[in-house]
């Protein structure tokens, strides 16, 4: 799978049997595709208790920043209500300017932070998963410009395409 800012997630049965990889942006998590993902494995006989999450790089809320309307934008998606519920861990507010260089400048004044790691992390509790088996790695893509690619930094600083690439294999 090939991602830039988005989750890259690997999914697998411990018995390595069943795997899965997800490219989870913020349409796809409200869009429920974590939730089908877990629901294949269900189908398949897979406990959720059975399930290891590796998550790599993506970008952090330290650099995401979003427009006052993109929190309404979300609610008016069908997995809005989740939004909702989440709303205090998933959208955060800059207070002064930021010192370190890496970090997105905020480009506007009422704009927010929004958090995808929060969103996939609530995705998860309210499916059942245990935090203990997920793994989160990685850096925030947008900071980290000299080993990962970010899509919102190329449109801010241009810069040759670069990516993340993630697979995971099943075992035979």
């Amino acid at each position: 799978m090939v991602t830039a800012d988005c989750l890259p997630m690997l999914i697998a049965s411990r018995d390595g049997r069943s795997v899965c990889s997800v490219h989870a942006g913020w349409q796809g998590l409200v869009s429920g595709i974590v939730d089908n993902s877990l629901a294949c494995f269900r189908q398949q006989g897979v406990a959720l208790a059975d399930l290891v999450i590796a998550v790599g790089p993506h970008i952090h809320p330290c650099c995401y920043e979003v427009s006052a309307g993109f929190y309404q934008q979300l609610l008016d998606q069908p997995g809005g209500d989740r939004v909702a519920r989440h709303r205090q861990r998933l959208f955060h507010s800059r207070s002064g300017p930021v010192s370190d260089p890496l970090k997105a400048a905020a480009r506007g004044s009422d704009n927010l932070w929004f958090d995808l790691r929060a969103f996939a992390e609530a995705i998860f509790a309210e499916a059942g998963v245990s935090p203990a088996s997920v793994e989160w790695l990685g850096s925030c893509t947008y900071c980290t410009p000299q080993s990962l690619g970010s899509y919102r930094r190329r449109t801010h600083f241009p810069a040759p395409k670069s990516f993340q690439y993630s697979w995971i294999l099943r075992e035979a």
